[in-house]
């Protein structure tokens, strides 16, 4: 999917952000790139010594997935996760409010299957503890 836009630099700005639409599927893929270009400068602005980029998604569909922990009033919690699930580790398991947490699935040793488990999220505000649902699919190579 090609996108194209225009970037407006004011006096003595360096630097513009711009959006990319990214179509998210749960096709296990591998990293895609996207190519960018900055090009056709007006106004007497110069293109720097890089016009070009390449920029790396990674896949979010394999082993890795985060989560985000909150309270449904968007404050607080302090909040902790019970690590049950053998094949599954989270980048923190306790902090203060609003977090992202990594999620990361282990399959060594695990035969062609379908795992399934809660792991517990505690907090002290809201409906606690909320038990999360977990699956795993381990399909032959």
């Amino acid at each position: 999917m090609a996108t194209s836009g225009t970037l407006t630099f004011g006096p003595g700005e360096q630097a513009q952000a711009f959006v990319v639409p990214i179509v998210d599927d749960e096709l296990p893929e591998g990293t895609e790139t996207i190519n960018l270009r900055l090009s056709n400068p007006t106004g007497g602005a110069v293109l720097g010594s890089l016009p070009t980029a390449q920029i790396a998604i990674e896949d979010n569909d394999g082993l890795i997935r985060t989560v985000i922990i909150r309270d449904r009033v968007g404050a607080g919690p302090n909040w902790t996760i019970t690590e049950n699930v053998s094949w599954l580790t989270f980048s923190a398991t306790s902090g203060t409010g609003p977090s992202l947490v990594t999620a990361t699935a282990s399959v060594t040793g695990l035969p062609p299957g379908t795992y399934e488990d809660f792991v517990i999220v505690e907090g002290d505000t809201g409906d606690s503890p909320q038990f999360v649902q977990v699956i795993l699919r381990v399909v032959q190579p």
